[in-house]
């Protein structure tokens, strides 16, 4: 079960699902590494100054770390290991540098532009994982999930700023909203301790770990969505379904992403009420089943 959501205030939009999946992301939960150590699908390129003086003698940028700007950290949610990333200070030019880190395919990080592309087969609905932040100086750290089509044209996107200290690993989902009707074929995964704008500061930290990009391979629209309603969604408390009409033997069921069932109940009215106070946050399904089974996606939040 999913547990501690907090600092979310985002509204995923509604889509009716007839089936689930799971979108691949390389390495999700940061147990594969390299035979350098570095965590396999998982990184990014840095590129410093390099001068030579009057001497011919190269120059580097002077550069403080407290750490590596990314890499497997033993304080993990889940398994062995999590991906930490640290911010740094390059003297040489008076600027902090961001730690950093984008999925990709292969096992050593390829891109040499600001993200790598990833081949997708499914409809992307939202990005889950869990986090932990230490910001200095009031850092905001940021993750972006973007979606593209077969031409590389965006279709669609998600992003969350990080605020603020999170000392404990807090599940967060990233619902996707799309602006484009074409087929996704690409995704680009990038998290930073830094937000796009902002100055990084020395010694921000950012642990990521069970990144689960989640979506459908069967997404279908239902010409009357008003058949059944759900607010609010998210949810911290009691959950409305209001029906057009009194379906007579509807019943409910509530599944976690793995497809656990965790609550089932009856619709006995156009108006209905379920107390979701008792449910752990994070992402449900909710199977409404009647001559037809209709699915919602539902998101619990913190109580």
């Amino acid at each position: 079960m999913k547990k501690h959501l907090s600092l979310i205030a985002l509204i995923l939009f509604f889509v009716l699902f007839q089936s689930r999946a799971h979108a691949q992301v390389f390495n999700p939960g940061f147990e594969q590494l390299n035979n350098d150590g570095t965590i396999s699908n998982w990184g990014n390129v840095y590129i410093f100054q390099v001068v030579l003086d009057s001497n011919g003698t190269t120059l580097m940028d002077s550069i403080v770390f407290d750490n590596q700007f990314y890499a497997p950290t033993i304080d993990a949610y889940s398994g062995n290991y999590a991906m930490e990333m640290r911010n740094a200070f390059n003297y040489t030019t008076g600027t902090g540098i961001a730690g950093s880190v984008s999925a990709d395919t292969d096992s050593v990080y390829t891109a040499w532009g600001s993200l790598e592309f990833i081949p997708i087969q499914y409809l992307p609905s939202d990005l889950s994982f869990y986090f932990k932040f230490f910001p200095v100086n009031g850092d905001t750290g940021n993750v972006t999930i973007t979606i593209y089509d077969a031409n590389g044209g965006e279709i669609g996107s998600g992003s969350y700023n990080f605020n603020g200290l999170i000392a404990n690993y807090t599940y967060l989902p990233v619902p996707i909203t799309y602006t484009g009707s074409n087929a996704p074929a690409l995704y680009s995964l990038n998290f930073s301790t830094t937000a796009y704008g902002s100055q990084p500061s020395f010694g921000t930290r950012l642990l990521i770990d069970d990144v689960s990009l989640n979506g459908t391979t069967d997404v279908k629209d239902v010409a009357n969505e008003n058949i059944f309603i759900l607010f609010p969604n998210p949810v911290n408390d009691l959950l409305h379904i209001h029906s057009d009409i009194l379906l007579e033997d509807t019943k409910f069921r509530l599944f976690d992403v793995s497809g656990k069932i965790v609550f089932t109940g009856a619709i006995t009215s156009t108006k209905n009420v379920i107390n979701t106070l008792e449910i752990n946050p994070g992402i449900y399904f909710l199977e409404l089943s009647n001559s037809t089974v209709f699915e919602r996606k539902l998101v619990v939040i913190s109580h």
